[in-house]
């Protein structure tokens, strides 16, 4: 569960938080999913967290959710990354 408080302008997934302040009102989000960590970068890299534990291997599902009073997804593209193993 990655988010984004906006009072704290702080980005969160489970006990890892980094600041994060907005860009002309927005802020960017890069996230890829490994089977064990995820890997988050906001604003094109200017914060990375990274994050172990947190998927389980057999999890194939995405979720979003965008909620508070002007917050609105404004892009998302998904991508399957092809294994380094052969």
């Amino acid at each position: 569960n990655v988010q984004y408080d906006v009072r704290k302008r702080q980005l969160i997934c489970r006990h890892v938080t980094a600041p994060l302040s907005p860009v002309d009102g927005m802020i960017s989000l890069d996230i890829i999913a490994d089977c064990g960590s995820l890997e988050i970068f906001g604003n094109r890299g200017a914060v990375a967290l990274s994050v172990a534990g947190v998927l389980a291997t057999d999890e194939r599902s995405v979720a979003t959710a965008v909620t508070g009073p002007g917050a609105r997804l404004k892009a998302l593209r998904i991508a399957r990354l092809k294994s380094i193993w052969p």
